[in-house]
């Protein structure tokens, strides 16, 4: 157990995984891209986002997969937010509402 607590994994650390796929490469790495630039804003600094990256499989059925994951202790409130619209099937209105071109 202090191995897990060392690595910040579960029970001492939430781990949570977020994937894009797309039938294009480019369209779901650029994506998961801009989706880590807006969990990086948002997240505790304490948090761990890993990512983003190519599935272990990262192709299959003619789809391209990439993931991101986030470990977190406590979430801030408005990453209670982001992930709340990924729950809900809101995430594209969500990320639209609090991401801006640069």
């Amino acid at each position: 157990m202090r191995m897990r607590h060392m690595a910040n994994y579960p029970p001492y650390f939430f781990t949570t995984m977020i994937t894009f796929s797309s039938e294009e490469e480019g369209v779901a790495l650029k994506k998961a891209i801009e989706v880590h630039k807006s969990l990086m804003a948002n997240v505790s600094p304490k948090a761990v986002v890993l990512g983003p990256t190519a599935k272990s499989i990262a192709r299959m059925n003619n789809r391209y997969y990439f993931q991101i994951i986030v470990k977190y202790k406590k979430m801030s409130r408005s990453c209670k937010n982001f992930f709340g619209a990924i729950d809900d099937g809101n995430a594209r209105d969500w990320f639209e509402e609090n991401t801006h071109d640069n």
